[in-house]
């Protein structure tokens, strides 16, 4: 599959246990024209939240909404950190990949960074 985005910056997070938190990013691509940038309509995609360990062990993940003005997000319930094995896990990489749902060849990143989880 080619690369149909550019490399997207890095955004930290800062995810309180016992709460509702959300994690999304916008996809815009350069319209061509001079005009500016427009969202890129992620209707027809999939998405998915993860969350690893510093060295890449999956800990968590969620399926991600997506509309048609480029948002694609997750919302992780208050429950998702109240598991024992959350306990010396307070740190980690966050990353958003999606694949349009009519192609199994691979995924986009749109978005990801460092999370810290507070108490």
């Amino acid at each position: 599959m080619s690369v149909i985005c550019r490399t997207p910056g890095r955004g930290d997070v800062l995810l309180h246990r016992g709460g509702t938190e959300s994690i999304g990013v916008r996809w815009t691509q350069d319209r061509g024209d001079g005009k500016g940038y427009q969202p890129v309509d992620l209707l027809h995609w999939q998405g998915v939240l993860e969350l690893r360990s510093p060295s890449g062990e999956l800990w968590y993940s969620q399926q991600c909404r997506m509309t048609a003005d480029g948002l694609a997000y997750a919302v992780i319930p208050a429950s998702a950190f109240a598991a024992d094995a959350w306990g010396q896990r307070t740190v980690g990489e966050w990353r958003i990949r999606a694949w349009p749902t009519d192609d199994t060849d691979g995924a986009e990143v749109l978005g990801w960074g460092y999370f810290a989880l507070a108490l």
